[in-house]
């Protein structure tokens, strides 16, 4: 999903989008990216706005995938030659297009739809090609973005994709669809009914043994025993491997010193900006300013501006869209008001509300978080080894019990559960690995006949037995 959505700009029907937004600039009102507003908004389709603000930080989060693609700094300067900014800004267009139309026909996905994009998604799987949910969270977080946010991008994508296809497929009508809308558009139709209440009912006498057994004896199958199984288990699991690996210190700081920028936050401005029609516009409000008639907040005011048409968010130098903003930003001392700045998207004046200075993390402050770093890489290789013993050793016939101990690996019985989970006295059956995917393969499994071991969410691997089956069977009527 992370590749399609980020290749959607860039084919033959992007091409074509984009062709059509030039000729709907003026049915659609698409306001001019050099003539920006003073609430920031550069530029909207239909209802669909794109702020300057968001889009400085989507700019942000795609100069940082590069970074991590490439291994080394890009600056702004490197995005406007390589055409990152005007690729960005051409797909944010054709979003806001589709994301328009999506909203007026009411377009949806499912939550299944999504999580199965989530599941295939080859940045959350792992190294044996299986879903991760340690990856996906630290893959979220290196891009800045929450879950929310993520599934929300999948949702517009989702949306999105059901125009392309719809526009980029031809066919006819189904013949059944014509008919059920020529139906619903003309059919009339008549109708009698009437209601019942409770106090019409006439009481009901409990039924007498006779009638009950009758009943009984026409359902035998309704009521038959479930079938039980008792089954053992070993797990072998990747964070308790890794628990028990330890880093030597001279690793430790190699690790460090080859990973300096991770631990390095360089320094980072909060800055809010007011933009202008024209440079005219800027130069009164600076003078207004700077003569004490009027504060950088009464010119917000003035103009209908909120905290969040101001703010561009606390950022790095390389991290402000502009650098001519960037610049300026980084030469005030907090609370100055700049002089008017010409920049790509108009002039503006800017405010420093803070500086956040530069921090590195010692060796000393991040040393765990190395060790856990590289006890995690070590215990991949691991666990891959131990997996190849153990199923050398099952390929033998050594039980499960005897592995366990072999490999200090955690062995567990389960006595008799059913096909739901529970036990013959009805309680639930708790702390069952991965529940619902165990079960099932558990109620197909032979007796005493070795299965495929069922991959854990972290990356680790379960194996079970079934020694004992007590089969479904019919209950008596008392």
């Amino acid at each position: 999903m992370l590749e399609s959505m980020r290749n959607a700009a860039s084919g033959w029907l992007a091409k074509i989008l984009i062709g059509f937004l030039v000729a709907s600039f003026g049915a659609w009102g698409l306001s001019g990216v050099a003539g920006t507003t003073g609430k920031k908004k550069f530029a909207h389709v239909g209802k669909e706005t794109l702020s300057v603000r968001a889009f400085q930080e989507k700019l942000a989060r795609e100069i940082r995938l590069i970074e991590q693609k490439i291994g080394h700094p890009v600056t702004l300067e490197d995005a406007w030659s390589f055409g990152i900014v005007e690729q960005l800004l051409d797909r944010l267009l054709i979003e806001a297009t589709l994301d328009n139309d999506a909203n007026i026909r009411s377009l949806g996905t499912t939550e299944a739809a999504i999580a199965k994009s989530i599941i295939k998604e080859k940045s959350f799987k792992d190294a044996f090609g299986k879903f991760s949910r340690a990856h996906f969270r630290r893959t979220l977080k290196i891009n800045g973005l929450s879950e929310k946010q993520y599934t929300d991008l999948i949702r517009n994508a989702h949306r999105r994709q059901q125009i392309i296809a719809a526009i980029s497929t031809a066919g006819a009508v189904p013949g059944p669809l014509i008919e059920a809308v020529h139906r619903f558009r003309h059919e009339k139709r008549i109708i009698a009914y009437m209601t019942l209440s409770s106090d019409m009912i006439e009481p009901i006498a409990p039924p007498v043994d006779s009638l009950l057994l009758a009943f009984f004896e026409m359902r035998k199958e309704q009521f038959r025993a479930p079938e039980y199984r008792k089954f053992e288990f070993i797990t072998l699991n990747q964070e308790k491997i890794a628990a028990s690996i330890k880093t030597s210190d001279e690793e430790l700081k190699a690790a460090y010193q080859s990973r300096k920028e991770m631990f390095r936050r360089r320094e980072r401005r909060e800055v809010e900006q007011i933009l202008f029609e024209n440079i005219d516009e800027a130069q009164t409000a600076a003078e207004r300013i700077m003569n004490g008639t009027a504060s950088f907040t009464d010119i917000a005011r003035e103009r209908k501006l909120g905290e969040n048409d101001l703010s561009l968010g606390l950022l790095e130098q390389k991290n402000f869209v502009d650098p001519a903003v960037g610049d300026a930003a980084f030469s005030l001392a907090p609370n100055d008001v700049s002089s008017p700045i010409t920049g790509k998207f108009g002039t503006s004046l800017l405010r420093l509300i803070r500086i956040e200075s530069e921090t590195k993390r010692t060796f000393k402050d991040v040393s765990d978080e190395l060790q856990s770093i590289l006890s995690l890489q070590a215990a991949r290789k691991k666990i891959i080894n131990i997996y190849e013993k153990v199923e050398n050793e099952r390929a033998f016939g050594t039980s499960l019990a005897e592995i366990s101990k072999k490999f200090s690996l955690p062995y567990r019985i389960i006595k008799l559960v059913d096909s739901e989970g529970y036990d013959p006295e009805k309680n639930k059956v708790e702390n069952i690995p991965l529940r619902k995917e165990l079960l099932a393969m558990l109620f197909k499994a032979k007796l005493n006949t070795a299965t495929n071991p069922l991959q854990l969410n972290d990356s680790g691997f379960l194996w079970f037995n079934v020694p004992e089956v007590i089969f479904s069977r019919d209950r008596t009527f008392e």
